[in-house]
């Protein structure tokens, strides 16, 4: 027995990805300020941020160091303020 369902959404599936040679070269140097900006675009689920990075070597160092500057800052904050309360 065959049913035929009445389907409204057509989806073309799952986008392709993009090929290497679309993807510009990573910049020279250091770089931090250019990989804080993809990271802000990243996690605004830019499409082009994500297909940028995914090749990209530097950019697992570039997030490691982003991240642990992000945890150190409220544990930094937490030590300074405790310090100065002693003095």
């Amino acid at each position: 027995m065959v049913r035929d369902y009445g389907v409204a959404h057509n989806c073309a599936g799952i986008a392709a990805a993009a090929e290497v040679s679309d993807v510009p070269a990573p910049p020279k140097g250091f770089a931090l300020f250019h990989y804080l900006q993809e990271a802000f675009r990243i996690a605004t689920w830019d499409d082009a941020a994500i297909r940028r990075t995914m090749n990209d070597p530097n950019a697992i160092l570039y997030g490691v160091l982003i991240y642990v500057f992000a945890v150190a800052m409220p544990i930094g904050h937490s030590v300074v303020s405790s310090y100065w309360q002693t003095i």
